[in-house]
């Protein structure tokens, strides 16, 4: 059984790892230029929820999720309700193979990545202590190796489902 990937932040990642990323990003660029995306989300379904008023990251990963044979699902859930995360958890489940979100809470991604079977991926950054701690942020702004949100998107996809080595499961508190 294999196991499962969450990307949360940047500061769980090695340099080594930071640097196949941009590596495995540079070639997911090309492939997004010529046309040629991978489909190695065919027959998958992501859940894309938006718990802020973040839109660029989020629709990268949407256009990102269909170019890839992925089918993409704007869950109108919020993660600050009276429902408690772990029910949530346990419907998004039953709908969806992974879950792409933005919250201003990194906490509440890692909880949610704990109670979910399927990948968990972080689409924002954590506001409350004003530090870029996505898995995606820091590489939007990366001019040299001509990075963008929607193609560092499409990497994150790519690696979180198709076994491109992140790391484990089990290395996330």
């Amino acid at each position: 059984m294999r196991k499962k990937r969450d990307l949360l932040a940047v500061d769980d990642l090695e340099t080594l790892e930071l640097l196949k990323i941009i590596e495995r990003a540079q070639d997911m660029a090309k492939l997004w230029k010529e046309r040629r995306m991978p489909q190695s989300l065919t027959h998958k379904r992501i859940g894309l929820v938006v718990n802020d008023t973040g839109w660029r990251n989020t629709t990268a990963f949407d256009l990102g999720i269909q170019a890839m044979g992925g089918i993409c699902v704007h869950s109108p859930v919020r993660w600050d309700t009276r429902e408690a995360l772990n029910d949530l958890a346990t419907y998004l489940d039953n709908w969806f193979d992974g879950i792409v979100t933005r919250t201003p809470d990194l906490s509440t991604l890692r909880t949610l990545a704990d109670l979910s079977h399927g990948p968990v991926i972080n689409a924002a950054h954590d506001t409350t202590t004003r530090a870029r701690r996505s898995a995606i942020s820091p590489f939007t702004f990366i001019d040299t190796a001509r990075l963008t949100g929607s193609r560092w998107a499409l990497f994150l996809l790519s690696r979180t489902f198709s076994g491109h080595g992140s790391r484990q499961r089990q290395l996330y508190p």
